[in-house]
């Protein structure tokens, strides 16, 4: 059996090519940078900054202020030229931790305070958030919590804080101390001392007031009686 095979040219069966389309090309470089830009893509982050503070003791922003005082809690957040119109303040209190969280001021459209005594001290326009506390006593000691949200890129951030007060070494400033043969005297006790030794002295002068008296009326008794 003989076979005879035939040679076709390629041109023949090949497919026709399509001329070079640069439209299509474009497209799909756009397109593949908008994928890129979309998974790489991340949002500023907020960060809020502490200025004032007294020290940092076990990570904590410690402020120590005197009993009757003004209690500033300076702070800012990054970065600045935010859209002050999707941020959100919140501030919250908590005397000590595990105890009750309370809200004490929120800044939305408005400044809004709910504790007395709490004042928003900041200005959003410059990326301030600080508050006040004014006339500060012993509850009011305690965490004091600062939330910034910036609802556009969907990002919170939380900064706790905490606020001590110090005590006087005594509660009378007119008690002034005075050192005595190293015995330590205020106002106060000194004159409790005085007022014992003056009485310690008028039961001696009329103890021997008594004495000298009964000496006298048995010396007269004796002489009534012949013995003297």
């Amino acid at each position: 059996m003989h076979i005879t095979r035939v040679f076709l040219p390629i041109q023949s069966w090949q497919l026709p090519r399509k001329g070079p389309n640069k439209e299509c090309g474009v497209k799909k470089i756009c397109f593949f940078l908008a994928l890129l830009s979309i998974g790489f893509s991340n949002p500023v982050d907020i960060n809020i900054l502490v200025h004032n503070y007294t020290s940092i003791q076990d990570g904590e922003f410690v402020f120590n202020y005197e009993e009757g005082q003004d209690a500033v809690f300076s702070l800012s957040f990054t970065p600045k030229h935010l859209n002050v119109d999707n941020i959100e303040l919140l501030w919250e209190f908590q005397h000590k931790k595990g105890g009750k969280v309370e809200k004490i001021c929120t800044v939305v459209e408005k400044p809004l305070s709910f504790k007395d005594g709490v004042e928003f001290s900041g200005n959003f326009a410059d990326e301030d958030v600080s508050i006040t506390v004014h006339n500060i006593s012993n509850s009011d000691s305690g965490y004091y919590i600062c939330w910034v949200s910036d609802f556009n890129n969907m990002k919170i951030k939380k900064q706790p804080l905490l606020l001590k007060i110090d005590q006087e070494e005594t509660e009378n400033p007119d008690a002034l101390k005075v050192n005595k043969g190293g015995v330590l005297f205020d106002t106060d006790s000194k004159v409790v001392f005085i007022v014992i030794v003056m009485c310690m002295i008028i039961i001696f002068v009329c103890t021997l007031i008594s004495l000298v008296k009964r000496r006298e009326t048995n010396k007269k008794e004796a002489t009534d009686n012949g013995i003297l």
